[in-house]
């Protein structure tokens, strides 16, 4: 399975937040799961950090590489290509972030673990429930 991860499931891996099922903890963990982490989440984390939007306690930035490598998830950069699907994707909701990773999502053929319902809206293949 090919799974790219959204912005709070990142966070609650990272954390080891009880909101990230056990289930999704071990599928992230197991050998045959292609686990990828869009540069815009970290992004995401530092700009709502800074914000005071996100507050974590502790800057997340460091666990976030570490995490990466540790379990050799695979870091997603967008490229022109994601950017155009962005700009052709519907407004089901105006999050850039969200927007850019559901595009890369699509472009990529990438399951997302997120438990944000209204990425269904745009076709793409979720896991969460």
């Amino acid at each position: 399975m090919r799974l790219l991860l959204d912005t709070n499931a990142l966070i609650w891996f990272v954390t080891d937040s009880p909101r990230m099922p056990n289930r999704f903890k071990d599928l992230l963990e197991a050998d045959g799961t292609e686990t990828f982490v869009s540069f815009v989440s970290p992004w995401e984390i530092a700009i709502k950090t800074r914000l005071g939007k996100l507050n974590l306690g502790r800057p997340l930035h460091p666990d976030i590489g570490r995490m990466v490598a540790r379990n050799g998830f695979t870091m997603l950069p967008p490229d022109w290509e994601d950017i155009q699907t962005v700009a052709d994707l519907p407004f089901h909701h105006r999050d850039p972030f969200d927007r850019m990773l559901v595009a890369q999502a699509l472009r990529h053929r990438l399951t997302v673990l997120t438990p944000d319902a209204v990425w269904d809206r745009y076709g793409v293949s979720r896991l969460w429930t």
